[in-house]
């Protein structure tokens, strides 16, 4: 028998083995096998495929991110350089509604930079018509009560009729307002020597007031009595920068009467300042160019009864109204190239630079 005959007859091949024919069977198990194979290196492709566009589309925002805070921060830091310069090039001694730095759409709205766009705005209250506007620009920081220097009896006014509490109330979280940043341990406005300490360890707190001065107005809401619909009413009218010092050219009818104007007072001071045309914020608006001159300048404008007179120079007096400020907030809106993210930069700052407070918010 020949060799090949050999290897036939006993399915042997040259190499020594020989594996048994396929069957149709064993031919469908490979076919399952390698679909198998195929599903699952398809799955992982797509898995892998996933995880990279998710890792390019965070790297995406993480990008936009980062050039929207850019953004913001440069027309906020340009918003202050704009200040500066106009303070170099010249001395004023009154700031007021129509200023150039206070509503400005040409140089301060729809600025574009890197690969997006940024405005300076501010949303205003017309103290005329009670229509609220968005104005470009700056916005005056010291046409506001300021939390650090006001007295009780002006906190007390500004939460009673601003802040929509019980009068009696209001009273008492002023004087909470003043045991935060008094010096003392002794409770504002009680009758004898009761500590502020224990008052806040007798309601709860764990903690005491700072005695210190207010850092920013967000403080507010960790005095004792203070809530988050109070603060929310009133935060358009409070400051914690500046010399306490209410500008009379930019206040508004809250905060004049929160200083202890009536509202006749505060009708006659509004309809000066707007002019003519009463509208604020418009080229023939007047202005108060002297405290010392508040006074006359409504007498002669729309008059004053003996009443009213005392009270403008009561305040005037009292080192409370003025008609110049130093303290500015830029706060600046930044929206990236498709209009979808929106980055918000506040930045306070005195016009000769010194910066106080800075603070971002990324919003998709």
């Amino acid at each position: 028998m020949e060799k090949r005959d050999y290897l036939l007859k006993y399915s042997i091949s040259p190499t020594g083995y020989d594996p048994a024919p396929l069957t149709v069977r064993d031919k469908g198990s490979v076919l399952i096998l390698a679909l198998w194979t195929l599903l699952f290196l398809s799955l992982l492709a797509f898995y892998s495929g996933t995880m990279v566009r998710q890792d390019i589309l965070l790297m995406g925002r993480l990008e936009e991110r980062t050039r929207l805070y850019d953004v913001s921060l440069s027309g906020a830091m340009m918003g202050m350089e704009y200040m500066m310069t106009l303070a170099e090039e010249q001395d004023w001694d009154f700031d007021t509604l129509n200023a150039k730095w206070a509503d400005n759409p040409s140089i301060f709205k729809d600025v574009k930079m890197g690969g997006g766009s940024f405005s300076l705005e501010y949303d205003h209250r017309d103290n005329i018509n009670g229509r609220t506007v968005v104005r470009y620009g700056l916005k005056d920081e010291e046409s506001k009560i300021n939390l650090n220097h006001a007295g009780k009896n002006i906190l007390a006014r500004l939460l009673a009729r601003s802040g929509g509490i019980d009068p009696l109330k209001a009273e008492i979280l002023a004087d909470s307002i003043i045991d935060w940043i008094d010096a003392d341990d002794i409770k504002n406005g009680s009758s004898g020597n009761e500590s502020e300490k224990v008052e806040y360890n007798n309601a709860g707190f764990k903690y005491s007031p700072s005695n210190l001065p207010f850092t920013c107005i967000e403080e507010f809401l960790f005095v004792k009595g203070a809530d988050m619909k109070t603060f929310c009413a009133i935060r358009d009218f409070i400051t914690v920068f500046g010399n306490g010092k209410i500008n009379i050219n930019t206040a508004s009818r809250e905060v004049l009467s929160a200083a202890g104007l009536s509202d006749e007072v505060i009708y006659k001071i509004i309809s000066y300042r707007a002019g003519i045309d009463m509208t604020e914020g418009s080229f023939d608006d007047n202005a108060f160019e002297s405290k010392e001159d508040i006074t006359d300048n409504i007498m002669g404008y729309s008059g004053l009864n003996p009443v009213q007179v005392k009270e403008l120079e009561d305040l005037v007096g009292a080192g409370i109204l003025d008609v110049k400020s130093s303290v500015y907030t830029a706060k600046c809106v930044g929206t990236a190239v498709n209009g979808g993210s929106k980055g918000n930069m506040i930045l306070i700052f005195e016009k000769n630079g010194i910066i106080h407070y800075i603070g971002y918010i990324y919003m998709v």
